[in-house]
């Protein structure tokens, strides 16, 4: 089973790209699973008292049953999907019967709070959306859909929604993203059922029609090791829209397998600009060509510098 963890803010999205991702596989093949359902029930407080829970904190969450239930569902088993009324912030009776899949979506506000969680998923996304975008959304979204009244959303979102967001859910944002030029860019390694690729690949590639430049290689998790070698790169450059995707596209070209990345965007004070600055670990065969990819990185940009370093001479 492909497990694909999303979260992000409220309102930031989520609900929508996971179910444009459902639409790429066969109804059979994928289901997806709402945090939502896993508020913990509180029928022993009244209706007044249930309007003070801090929503946006995880433990208002039943993230070890929602584990418990993944973990069933990787199994073969089935599960009984809980059901949470927004109104009456409480738990519904009736469940509903989920199978196992090829592929489940899961996503919620607080998934990447949680380590048990997070190691469930075989690729986990972060929806990067204005907090004024959101809080748009939100007021549409619970004052149509879930009966609020406009007061209470906004007295909601200004108390908890918010500060919940800074506290708990940016801070998960994936390691090996950078916030380059208002834009994420990274590398992300993703294990994936081989007869399950060609769906995903169409479906990451559709995400360029929401501004997404995605670019597919696949990764030598098995080599051998007599004929391949590490690999150190350290790279900086003055940060343009762009950089890392045209960085990841010479990684492809050249045939470099990443296997670990690290970028930021620090302030260059005597220039008055960002430079984009990137360390990665790369794997390569013994007779690769490192002029090649040296000369590839440095025609990116003018005022780009690399050095290339085999492990052994660390």
């Amino acid at each position: 089973m492909v497990i694909i963890g999303i979260t992000g803010a409220s309102a930031s999205g989520k609900s929508l790209l996971a179910k444009n991702v459902i639409k790429g596989f066969d109804s059979d093949q994928v289901v997806m699973m709402s945090e939502d359902g896993y508020y913990k029930d509180q029928r022993n407080l009244s209706k007044a008292q249930r309007n003070l829970t801090n929503y946006d904190h995880p433990d208002a969450m039943d993230h070890e049953l929602m584990a418990q239930h993944i973990a069933a569902l990787i199994a073969g088993q089935s599960i009984e999907l809980p059901v949470y009324s927004f109104y009456e912030h409480l738990c519904e009776p009736q469940t509903i019967t989920m199978n196992p899949c090829k592929v489940l979506v899961v996503q919620g506000i607080l998934l990447f709070t949680q380590e048990r969680l997070r190691s469930l998923f075989n690729l986990r996304i972060f929806m990067d959306v204005p907090l004024d975008v959101c809080l748009i959304r939100r007021l549409e979204r619970d004052v149509n859909e879930r009966g609020r009244d406009l007061k209470s959303v906004l007295a909601q979102y200004q108390a908890t929604v918010r500060p919940g967001f800074f506290k708990h859910e940016a801070s998960c944002e994936e390691s090996s993203m950078a916030h380059l030029s208002g834009q994420f860019a990274g590398i992300l390694t993703v294990n994936v059922d081989e007869n399950l690729i060609p769906a995903l690949e169409k479906d990451l590639r559709g995400l360029s029609d929401h501004g997404m430049a995605v670019t597919l290689n696949e990764s030598m998790d098995s080599v051998d090791d007599a004929n391949h070698q590490t690999v150190w790169l350290d790279l900086t450059c003055r940060d343009k829209p762009g950089i890392m995707r045209e960085v990841s596209n010479v990684f492809v070209a050249q045939g470099v397998s990443v296997q670990s990345l690290d970028t930021e965007v620090v302030s260059a004070s005597m220039s008055g600009g960002d430079m984009f600055v990137a360390g990665a670990q790369l794997l390569v065969t013994k007779d690769f060509d490192m002029e090649s990819l040296q000369q590839a990185l440095e025609g990116l940009s003018d005022d780009l510098m690399v050095d290339l370093a085999l492990a052994d001479e660390e």
